[in-house]
């Protein structure tokens, strides 16, 4: 199955953002001033992702990358190591064969997880998405890894990120070393807080002189709040 034929898990904008976007923030939001997991987790529906190309209207199922109506919840993770102050950052492939999506060809990121499908769970399937992906997709992790914990939610009412809504977790581990599962990823490195923030920085300077050689996720430079918190500066 194409990804746009793919079936996933999506949830009506206004069981996240309340009827009258009473709820609504733009960026990162603690997970301590409203848990948005649960309100998702309550409004769950199955829709086929689609491509951002095409229009809901033509199409009785509709195509959740084009329907702004409905948010796409993408279990986000950070692995990090807390004993060495590290986190395990990565950059995509820049082969177009190795990618069904092109939009983040060669961006780094610190990020790891996607959609939720089905095949996910009943109990929590954000969570269980996440996990999925991340461990038994993406990357294989050389340590322990403890439970994971929900930090916020990013959102950006922009572009292709409109239609996505990001739980971010952090993945505690032990591990020094993380490899590749994924052909889309072509490289993990681990990196400094501080090494992440002269990247991001960068990343921003070359963006607004449009010379973008070092691209990052926007959701991975919004992560770097919460990280910091967890992490302090080293």
């Amino acid at each position: 199955m194409s990804k746009e034929e793919q079936r996933i898990l999506v949830v009506p904008q206004e069981a996240i953002f309340g009827r009258n976007n009473e709820y609504f923030f733009e960026g990162f939001s603690h997970a301590h001033l409203l848990d948005y997991e649960s309100r998702i987790l309550k409004n769950l529906q199955v829709m086929r992702r689609g491509n951002p190309s095409e229009n809901p209207s033509d199409h009785v199922d509709g195509s959740a990358e084009a329907d702004p109506r409905f948010k796409q919840p993408i279990g986000y993770a950070i692995v990090y190591n807390p004993k060495e102050k590290k986190v395990f950052a990565y950059q995509r492939s820049s082969n177009k064969k190795d990618h069904e999506e092109h939009r983040m060809l060669g961006n780094w990121s610190w990020g790891f997880g996607g959609h939720v499908e089905p095949r996910d769970g009943s109990n929590n399937p954000i969570k269980d998405g996440m996990i999925r992906e991340t461990t038994q997709e993406e990357i294989k992790i050389y340590g322990n890894i403890k439970e994971p914990k929900v930090l916020g939610y990013i959102y950006h009412n922009y572009g292709v990120n409109a239609v996505h809504f990001g739980i971010l977790y952090a993945i505690e581990t032990n591990a020094t070393r993380v490899e590749p599962k994924d052909p889309e990823i072509s490289r993990v490195e681990t990196k400094t807080l501080s090494e992440l923030k002269e990247m991001s920085k960068l990343a921003m300077f070359e963006r607004k002189n449009k010379n973008p050689s070092l691209k990052i996720d926007a959701w991975s430079m919004t992560a770097l709040e919460p990280l910091d918190e967890i992490l302090g500066n080293n």
